[in-house]
């Protein structure tokens, strides 16, 4: 997967966890729902952020590859330039 689809699937995954723990703070305030739905609806909340943060990092880690690749070939290039002259 390259940086921009990682990064979309991170800020998917991050929406889906406010989201899901905004309906489960509401339906826990109001007491619509039993006790064992509160807490599926975290644990879905806290899986949803795990996996933000896991394509968050992915896409970072690619993100410093690229970089550490654009300023080595940067680098290659000034030493052909200089060896030119």
């Amino acid at each position: 997967m390259d940086y921009k689809t990682l990064r979309k699937r991170a800020l998917i995954f991050d929406f889906v966890a406010i989201a899901v723990a905004g309906a489960v703070l509401y339906a826990g305030q109001s007491l619509l729902v039993p006790g064992w739905v509160l807490v599926f609806g975290a644990l879905i909340s806290v899986g949803a952020l795990v996996l933000a943060l896991k394509f968050s990092f992915a896409a970072r880690k690619l993100a410093r590859e690229e970089f550490e690749r654009v300023v080595k070939e940067m680098k290659l290039q000034q030493i052909d330039k200089e060896e030119k002259k």
